[in-house]
């Protein structure tokens, strides 16, 4: 009976170290993301092709969950002539 309890710890131990694993690796492609897409909207601030964008909380909000992809829509918005 303790051999199996202890079977099972050991599974269990295994499981949750291979789930954090892989959450571990997730936290990184999305921190790498996040940093790319702040750095893409700076760029375009700076050289002037969004010079009439002011760059405000929301648009920081979209970029940091969004990434490169939250630049897009902040792009597409701008162009549309939204600004969040």
């Amino acid at each position: 009976m303790a051999l199996v309890i202890t079977l099972a710890m050991l599974i269990l131990v295994i499981l949750v170290v291979v789930a954090i694993y892989y959450l571990a690796k997730a936290i990184v492609y999305l921190a790498a993301n996040t940093i790319v897409g702040l750095i893409i909207l700076a760029v375009l601030k700076w050289l002037g092709l969004l010079s009439g964008l002011n760059i405000g909380l929301w648009d920081v909000i979209l970029t940091a969950i969004g990434g490169v992809v939250g630049v897009f829509i902040i792009i597409l918005l701008y162009f549309l002539g939204y600004d969040i």
